[in-house]
C-alpha cells in the first residue's frame, strides 16, 4: 500500500451495492464502474442513482474534492439501531470540497427536485457558496458554513425564496393539505451548534419571513393532517367554519398570507402573521411550540362585512342608493369591521388544540 498518504496506483472498479449507509443516510441498489484512464472517474447507475462521480485525492494543500452530476438520486435515512455505536464528532476540515448537481432528488418517496452544492474549505471552516434547490413546491437559493473554532463547532444557513407554491410544501413537509396554491416568497436565516448534521430544532435560532399570494384555505374534515403545524390553520379553519358559516364554509381564498418569524429554545414567535382576504383578514401572535408541539396563540378574525354594502345597495335600491351607501362604508367602514372583530386564544397540542373565544 502507498505510504505518506501518497495517490494509490490505477484500476479498474465494478461495484455493485445493495445498501450503502453514512450517519444513517443513504442509497440502495446502485452498480458503480470506473474507467482505466481515470479509475476515481465512477459512471454511476441504479435504482438509487445514475449519473458521474469523481473522486480527487487531496495534494498538499489541496483538499480533497468530490464532483457528481447526477441525474437522480433517492436518499433513505433508517433508524440507529440498539447498541449501535454513535459515530465520532466529524471535523469540518474531514468534508471534502463538494460540487454536485442532482436533477432529480428524492427523500424517501418526496421529490426535493434539483439541487446544486458547492462547498469550499477556508481557514474557518466550510463554507457552502451555494444551496440552491429547485422545484414546484418551493425554489431557493442559499449558502451556509459549518464554522470551527477552538475545537467548538457552529453552523449557518441562509436562504431566499424565490418561488414556488405554499400547498405543495405543506404536502412535501408532510404537514396536511388544508391550503392549495399560494405563491411563495421570502427569506430565512438559521444557526446552531455543531456541525450541519446536528441540526436540531431545539437548539437552532433562526428569523424567516414568510410570504404568499393567491392561495385558499380549503374544506377540511376532521380526518386530514394540518397545514404547517405553525399556523395551526387545519382546526382554525374548522372553528370559523362554525362561527362564520357563511364565509368559511367552502373555504377561504386568500390574497395575501404574511409574516415575521423568530425561532429559539425550540419555540417559533410572531407578532404580525396575517391572512388577507377579500370578505375576511386574520391575524396570528404567539408562540408555537416546536418540540412541546403546542400553541399559545391570540387568533384575530376581522369580516370586511361592510364591503358588500355597496353591491347591495345597487342591487336593491339603484345607483344613486348604492352611492350613498358607499359614502356612508368609507365614513363608519372601518370602525364597523372593527365591531365586528371576534379573538381566539389557541392553547393545547398539535393534535388536540383547544380554542377559545374571548370576550363572552
Amino acid at each position: 500500500a502507498p505510504a505518506g498518504g501518497e495517490k494509490p496506483p490505477p484500476l479498474t472498479v465494478d461495484l455493485s451495492v445493495e445498501n450503502f449507509y453514512l450517519a444513517n443516510v443513504g442509497v440502495k441498489n446502485i452498480q458503480a464502474t470506473s474507467h482505466a484512464q481515470d479509475p476515481w472517474y465512477f459512471k454511476v447507475e441504479g435504482e438509487g442513482a445514475s449519473g458521474q462521480v469523481r473522486w480527487v485525492f487531496a495534494d498538499k494543500a489541496v483538499p480533497a474534492q468530490l464532483m457528481a452530476n447526477l441525474q437522480h438520486l433517492v436518499i433513505n435515512s433508517r433508524e440507529q439501531s440498539e447498541g449501535e455505536q454513535k459515530t465520532d464528532t466529524m471535523r469540518s476540515q474531514s468534508l471534502p470540497e463538494l460540487n454536485i448537481d442532482v436533477a432529480k432528488l428524492n427523500w424517501g418517496d418526496r421529490n426535493l427536485g434539483s439541487i446544486k452544492v458547492l462547498a469550499k474549505h477556508s481557514p474557518q471552516g466550510v463554507e457552502f457558496k451555494t444551496l440552491d434547490m429547485d422545484s414546484s413546491a418551493i425554489t431557493l437559493k442559499g449558502s451556509g458554513a459549518w464554522l470551527e473554532r477552538d475545537g467548538w463547532q457552529s453552523s449557518r444557513f441562509q436562504a431566499r425564496i424565490l418561488g414556488g407554491d405554499l400547498g405543495k410544501l405543506a404536502l412535501l413537509l408532510n404537514t396536511g393539505s388544508a391550503i392549495k396554491g399560494g405563491e411563495l416568497d421570502g427569506n430565512i436565516q438559521a444557526n446552531w451548534p455543531g456541525s450541519p448534521a446536528d441540526f436540531s430544532l431545539a437548539t437552532m435560532e433562526a428569523e424567516f419571513d414568510l410570504r404568499a399570494k393567491n392561495g385558499r384555505l380549503v374544506s377540511i374534515d376532521e380526518g386530514a393532517g394540518k397545514l404547517l403545524s405553525l399556523f395551526s390553520l387545519n382546526t382554525l379553519q374548522r372553528r370559523l367554519t362554525l362561527d362564520f358559516s357563511d364565509v368559511f364554509k367552502e373555504g377561504f381564498s386568500f390574497d395575501k398570507m404574511q409574516g415575521h418569524f423568530v425561532v429559539m429554545d425550540g419555540d417559533a414567535f410572531t407578532n404580525d402573521f396575517t391572512i388577507k382576504g377579500s370578505s375576511t383578514t386574520i391575524d396570528i401572535a404567539g408562540r408555537t411550540g416546536l418540540v412541546a408541539r403546542d400553541y399559545d396563540q391570540l387568533v384575530t378574525v376581522t369580516p370586511q362585512v361592510s364591503s358588500t354594502l355597496p353591491i347591495a345597495g345597487v342591487i336593491a335600491g339603484g345607483p344613486a342608493i348604492g352611492a350613498a351607501v358607499f359614502l356612508a362604508d368609507k365614513l363608519v367602514g372601518d370602525k364597523f369591521n372593527r365591531m365586528t372583530r371576534v379573538q381566539y386564544q389557541v392553547t393545547g397540542s398539535w393534535d388536540d388544540p383547544v380554542f377559545k373565544k374571548l370576550g363572552q
